[in-house]
């Protein structure tokens, strides 16, 4: 590809009114350092043009200062490669090959300050005509609802027109004094510290912290109506209903997702009022969320009644006790029939005698014997035994109609007597 033809006479900064290098290099000709040989004087002024074109376009590519050395020459070529590839430039002979073989010549020396120029140009017009534009109507809607919602804090009348932002400020600041000036008790700032810049940017992450937090927060309790509505549709009486319910739903739901976090400025403006929370349970919370249950569940907590079983242990052993002592007498001629009266009178007497001992005294009679030859001795002396020998009373005495303490015929002994 053959070279393109460059105009030699590059203008001067001081002649196209670009900002002079006398404080670089002593003198604004920069052809004489074109066509001189690569020179630190040079790459400066390249830096110079380059960081001018940075701000003015807003790029993100920077071409550093020469630095010493073969590694200086390297790193500057390779930064000013990816800079003019950010510029789209059309220049193949300072944009593509070998990096030491791209600036060599004075022509191509030239043409990188041509095309560095005409950009530079093209950038402060550009810049000039945004600067000399008017500002649009309706430019500032992002702090129209900040402004409004300030002046509606302070009953301050909206300002027909176009107000410039210091009379607003004015304004407001007037405004509020006049409120404060009214109030009974003054505000009193929560925050009140002095902070350096270090310490606000921490603030700052702890309010951006809280403010995600809060974010997550209202994002949960979303969740967790969408969960409650979802489950009362399942009820079969409302399924027909559930278009109506939905669309209902959707409207508060709406409402209650535009959820504004707080920010520093809220912290700034904080109160000591903020101190005082008003407890859920309070008349005004409590009016929409109150239900029928509500008063049985707030009501005084019901008499003990008992029956817990670790404090029935005594009554078991007492009952116990009073079916072993009322075991032979309570059948009445049951328990005595079929014996002569002295063996009757004996019989009594010792019944009587044992009465006021405990339960487990009367275990002697079962030592040495197993369940199964108890329950069959037991058995042996109930009215079960054979209905003609009903109350006869087989086995040992005290056997037979008298055995539950209840005068029947045995059989009520097994279901009154807990010992097995």
């Amino acid at each position: 590809m053959e070279e393109m033809e460059v105009d030699l006479a590059v203008p001067s900064f001081s002649s196209a009114k670009l900002l002079g290098l006398k404080e670089l290099v002593g003198h604004d000709d920069l052809t004489a350092l074109a066509n001189a040989e690569f020179s630190a004087d040079f790459a400066r002024c390249i830096t110079t043009l380059c960081q001018e074109l940075k701000t003015l376009c807003n790029l993100q590519e920077a071409v550093p200062q020469l630095g010493e050395g073969d590694d200086g020459n390297f790193t500057f070529l390779l930064e000013l490669s990816s800079f003019l590839g950010e510029l789209d430039c059309p220049h193949e002979e300072i944009t593509c090959g070998s990096l030491e073989e791209r600036l060599c010549t004075p022509a191509k020396r030239k043409l990188l300050v041509n095309f560095l120029f005409n950009e530079i140009k093209a950038a402060r017009l550009f810049a000039k005509n945004a600067l000399t534009q008017p500002v649009a109507e309706g430019g500032d809607k992002e702090l129209t609802p900040f402004l409004t919602s300030a002046l509606k804090a302070v009953n301050a009348p909206k300002p027909a027109g176009n107000v410039p932002p210091v009379e607003m400020i004015s304004l407001l600041h007037k405004a509020a004094d006049a409120r404060l000036q009214s109030c009974a008790e003054r505000p009193t700032p929560i925050f009140t510290a002095k902070l350096d810049a270090r310490q606000w940017r921490k603030v700052d992450k702890l309010v951006s912290d809280t403010a995600q937090n809060c974010r997550s927060r209202c994002l949960v309790l979303l969740k967790r109506i969408d969960v409650t509505v979802n489950s009362f549709l399942w009820s079969d009486r409302l399924k027909s209903r559930e278009k109506e319910i939905r669309d209902l739903f959707a409207k508060r739901r709406e409402a209650m997702s535009h959820v504004t976090p707080p920010d520093l400025a809220c912290l700034l403006a904080a109160s000591h009022d903020l101190l005082r929370i008003e407890q859920t349970s309070s008349a005004r919370l409590r009016k929409n969320t109150r239900s029928m249950p509500n008063p049985l569940a707030l009501a005084p907590r019901p008499a003990d009644r008992g029956g817990r079983t670790n404090e029935m242990v005594g009554d078991i052993a007492r009952e116990q006790a009073s079916a072993q002592r009322g075991r032979g007498r309570g059948g009445g001629g049951g328990g005595f029939r079929g014996q002569s009266a002295p063996q009757q009178t004996r019989h009594f007497n010792q019944q009587e005698m044992q009465r006021g001992q405990p339960y487990f005294a009367q275990q002697d009679m079962y030592a040495g014997i197993s369940r199964e030859q108890m329950t069959q001795q037991e058995y042996r002396g109930s009215a079960y035994d054979n209905p003609r020998d009903r109350g006869r009373g087989y086995g040992h005495r005290g056997g037979g109609r008298g055995r539950g303490g209840r005068g029947g015929g045995g059989r009520d002994y097994y279901g009154h007597d807990n010992r097995y």
